[in-house]
Parts: C-alpha cells; sequence; structure tokens
C-alpha cells in the first residue's frame, strides 16, 4: 500500500500497485473495519466487494489491488457500491499510469 496508488471517495479507498515481476499474478484485498458493522455486515459487504471486482478483473489485470472500505459503506445498495468502486478503482489505474515526478534532494 506503501509503493501504491491510491484514490479514494467518501466509502472507499482503493490502493493499486504494479509489481516489478511479470509472474507476480493479480492480487486483490478487501479490508474492512469492525466499525462497518456485526460480521454479517461485513461478510455480506466483503462479498459485494468481491463480486464486483470479478467482473472487473479485465481492467486491472496483472496488478495489486486492496479495497479498504469505510463504514458507511455498508449501508450502500449493491449497484451504488459498484459505481463507487470502479469509479475509485479507475482513478487509482489513472494515477497509477503517471510517472512520479522526480525531486532533487538537497544535500547538506
Amino acid at each position: 500500500m506503501r509503493r501504491g496508488r491510491c484514490a479514494s471517495n467518501a466509502n472507499l479507498a482503493v490502493f493499486t500497485y504494479l509489481p516489478r515481476e511479470a509472474e507476480a499474478g493479480t492480487k486483490a484485498g478487501i479490508l474492512i473495519t469492525k466499525k462497518a458493522g456485526k460480521a454479517v455486515e461485513r461478510n455480506r459487504l466483503r462479498r459485494r466487494c468481491k463480486a464486483i471486482l470479478d467482473q472487473m478483473q479485465a481492467e486491472f489485470a496483472g496488478r495489486w489491488i486492496a479495497v479498504q472500505c469505510k463504514p458507511a459503506a455498508a449501508a450502500l445498495p449493491f449497484a451504488a457500491l459498484r459505481q463507487e468502486l470502479s469509479a475509485a478503482l479507475r482513478d487509482s489505474l489513472r494515477k497509477a499510469g503517471e510517472r512520479p515526478v522526480k525531486r532533487e534532494q538537497k544535500r547538506a
């Protein structure tokens, strides 16, 4: 998460990372705190996010994805969650395509 790119909105934060090794493959993780509700609600949110990521798998092939769900995400209907997750993922991938600007280090 430190080396990747992040995009967030009111309900989600999406971190993407492109590993240097080509054989690393695609990985996805979903992070949900206990503030999002009881276990039933957290698991429902996890299953919904997993279903959305499975549908969008072609967009982030070869990358590592971490989706951090904020407590308000548990109350969203599936269509709204899909819209917010896809928008945050696209923003994160767009940021990942940018090359970071190298800054000159000051020498003491």
